[in-house]
């Protein structure tokens, strides 16, 4: 027994493809979104920089009337600080945060004694609080939750020390940091967590 194949192929429904106008016309949209996007940013970081900006007068008249180099260094740095700052305060009023969390956060970086620095703030409903980071002075950290417990929008949770471990490190660069640092977290009685561990 035969079969015979009854269907003409040049009647079977073409497969559909998009039109090559069309493609590109999605295209075309596509790449003028991300050029306009990287133009607003572009110009959103323009406008932060030229805000930080410290004028180089100051610094000229001062270090004039001095004209030591202790006091040019101190100048730099004086005016590099300001700058930093300047910095900070026009990006920080660029992140939309709510009103509590920008004193919270000023609060906390106003706080960590020296050689120790965050990895994470993680600020929940509320009043709780947890951060974690590294430290070179792992003693320094019971004076530095007593500290957070005093800032104004956390005062009267209980904050402490809930994880302390020595760095590891893989080795290269950053192999002689690790020997002297430690991880820790620090986190308020009321914040919720999966993990305990940095």
């Amino acid at each position: 027994m035969q079969h015979i194949n009854l269907l003409d192929l040049r009647l079977l429904p073409k497969p559909q493809r998009l039109p090559a106008p069309w493609l590109f016309g999605v295209i075309a949209v596509a790449l003028l979104g991300m050029v306009g996007r990287y133009a607003h940013e572009s110009a959103a970081l323009r406008k932060v920089l030229s805000s930080a900006a410290v004028p180089d007068a100051e610094v000229v008249t001062e270090t004039e009337t001095n004209g030591s180099s202790t006091s040019t260094e101190s100048a730099k740095l004086q005016r590099r600080i300001a700058a930093l700052e300047a910095l900070r305060s026009a990006s920080m009023s660029q992140l939309h945060l709510p009103k509590a969390i920008g004193p919270t956060l000023d609060a906390i970086v106003a706080s960590l004694p020296d050689s120790t620095w965050l990895t994470e703030i993680d600020i929940g409903a509320g009043s709780s609080l947890r951060i974690t980071g590294g430290t070179v002075n792992a003693q320094a950290l019971v004076a530095l939750s007593q500290r957070l417990a005093q800032v104004s929008t956390l005062k009267g949770t209980p904050i402490g020390v809930v994880h302390v471990a020595p760095w590891t490190s893989a080795g290269g660069e950053g192999a002689t940091l690790a020997a002297a640092a430690h991880r820790f977290v620090i986190a308020s009685a009321g914040h919720t967590t999966t993990e305990e561990k940095p």
